[in-house]
């Protein structure tokens, strides 16, 4: 899917309803406990079944299972170091009324 044609399905899922129904998106917190097989069987059934139809909610499901995912063995490990200046870097990004705790 190419950036016009992904940026439209997400436009159109956000036109989409978003009550109770089948049509409710799942949150970032949802899509997680989804991921992590902790949600209620009735819950579960109710999010694969909007996944089925879903183009917004299905990448947001890569996104969280492939953050979830262990880690691959071709996957270079992120030590603390690079952890902490990649955090300084955004920092010197973030504008300057920002509160960074």
């Amino acid at each position: 899917m190419t950036g016009p044609e992904e940026f439209r399905a997400y436009m159109k899922a956000a036109n989409r309803p978003t009550d109770t129904s089948e049509g409710r998106h799942l949150s970032e917190a949802q899509m997680i406990a989804y991921c992590r097989g902790e949600m209620q069987e009735m819950d579960r059934e109710a999010a694969q079944a909007h996944l089925v139809h879903c183009e917004q909610c299905i990448a947001l499901f890569r996104n969280a299972s492939d953050f979830l995912d262990p880690e691959r063995p071709d996957e270079e490990e992120i030590t603390s170091t690079e952890t902490n200046e990649a955090w300084r870097s955004l920092a010197t990004r973030l504008p300057l009324n920002t509160v960074v705790t």
